[in-house]
């Protein structure tokens, strides 16, 4: 494999990793209609075969037959689906984006250099979409939904921004996946110190607008796995 190549198709994985967290579909509308994150599918997957990994394809592993197995089911079940053309019309472009990730993950990320990159890419993305949600809240009173409660009264909860796609609950479930993330890394250097040291307050401070009493529950769950480890 030659470096140059790598460093290429790296580089087009985060481009894709960075459309795809970020919606850059929505934000950017002419993206979107020109279909661009699967546009990026098809130039990583010409890229992946190009670079020749044979002996990874050679090689299977458990992980590569549930998710074959996970495909199989999910094109036999389309005629039994209430929307079959829903399903093949936006649902299953979005399931095949999806299930690459691992497939572009064995093929591009090479070595530990590359693994960091690509975890702090993950982690700043999903921290861009607690803080965007927050800072329009604070700015603007933004808050995205609402729930409601008995006798006719309601509760202002906290989604994803405009352009993202969460719900209260789902953008409780990127604060509980982004927390570890910053716990675990705040002692690989003082940048990532002082980005947990910030960012944990602002994490959580969006959590409770979020109302999501199961992202309470993940996040008490996260500090006793903290505790443990």
């Amino acid at each position: 494999m030659q470096n140059g190549s790598s460093k290429t198709a790296l580089g087009f994985y985060i481009v894709f990793i960075v459309s795809w967290f970020l919606h850059m579909g929505s934000r950017l509308p002419f993206l979107g209609a020109v279909r661009f994150d699967l546009l990026l599918v098809c130039v990583l997957m010409i890229l992946a075969f190009s670079l020749g990994n044979a002996e990874n394809n050679k090689r299977k592993t458990t992980t590569d037959t549930l998710i074959r197995v996970l495909i199989v089911y999910a094109i036999v079940t389309i005629p039994f689906v209430e929307w079959p053309g829903s399903v093949i019309g936006r649902g299953i472009p979005e399931f095949i984006k999806a299930i690459v990730f691992y497939y572009f993950t064995v093929s591009f990320v090479k070595t530990e250099a590359d693994l960091k990159k690509l975890v702090s890419i993950f982690v700043a993305c999903q921290l861009w979409r607690i803080l965007e949600p927050l800072y329009l809240h604070v700015t603007e009173g933004y808050w995205g939904s609402f729930a409601s409660m008995s006798n006719w009264e309601y509760m202002n909860r906290l989604s994803g921004a405009p352009s993202d796609i969460v719900n209260p609950n789902g953008l409780a479930f990127i604060i509980c996946t982004v927390l570890p993330f910053l716990y675990f890394m705040a002692g690989l250097s003082r940048i990532n110190r002082l980005i947990f040291i910030v960012a944990t307050p602002l994490c959580l401070y969006a959590l409770i607008l979020t109302g999501s009493r199961t992202g309470i529950l993940g996040v008490v769950a996260i500090f006793l796995g903290i505790l443990v480890k």
